[in-house]
C-alpha cells in the first residue's frame, strides 16, 4: 500500500512539474448570476496565447456533490484550448441537475471575459 501511495505522488509530481505554465490566471469578479446556492466565482487560467487552459470554481456555497457532479462530467472543460473571444461565444450544454449552477459558471465566464477584452487586457498577451 505505501509503494502504492509514493508512486501516485511520483505521478502527480511529475505531471505538475512538466504542466505548462498559466501566463495569466483571472479570479472573476462577483456578479448577478447565482447558481442554486449563490454566486459562482472562478478562476479562468489563459496560456501565453491567450487561450484557456482550465477553469476552476473559487470558495463558494455550492454543495460539494454537485461540484464533483459538474467536474466530473468535463463540464469545465469545455473551454480549454480556446480564445476568449471563442470562449465567450461557445454554447456549452449544462448538465443535468446541475442547470442552475452550469447557467451561472457560463454566464459568469462569458461576462467576466467580456468586460476585460473590452478594456483590452488580453492584447499584450496576443502580442507576444
Amino acid at each position: 500500500m505505501q509503494k502504492k501511495s509514493i508512486f501516485i505522488f511520483a505521478v502527480l509530481f511529475f505531471l505538475t512539474a512538466c504542466s505548462p505554465k498559466p501566463a495569466v490566471v483571472i479570479d472573476t469578479k462577483p456578479t448577478k448570476h447565482r447558481g442554486y446556492a449563490g454566486e459562482t466565482p472562478l478562476q479562468i487560467a489563459l496560456d501565453k496565447d491567450a487561450k484557456i487552459m482550465r477553469v476552476e470554481f473559487l470558495p463558494n456555497y455550492e454543495t460539494k456533490i454537485m461540484l464533483e457532479q459538474i467536474e466530473e462530467s468535463g463540464f469545465m472543460d469545455s473551454w480549454n484550448g480556446l480564445t476568449v473571444s471563442e470562449a465567450i461565444g461557445k454554447d456549452v450544454d449544462a448538465v443535468t441537475g446541475a442547470t442552475l449552477t452550469c447557467q451561472s459558471v457560463i454566464n459568469t465566464l462569458r461576462e467576466d471575459l467580456s468586460k476585460r477584452l473590452k478594456r483590452g487586457e488580453f492584447e499584450q498577451l496576443e502580442k507576444k
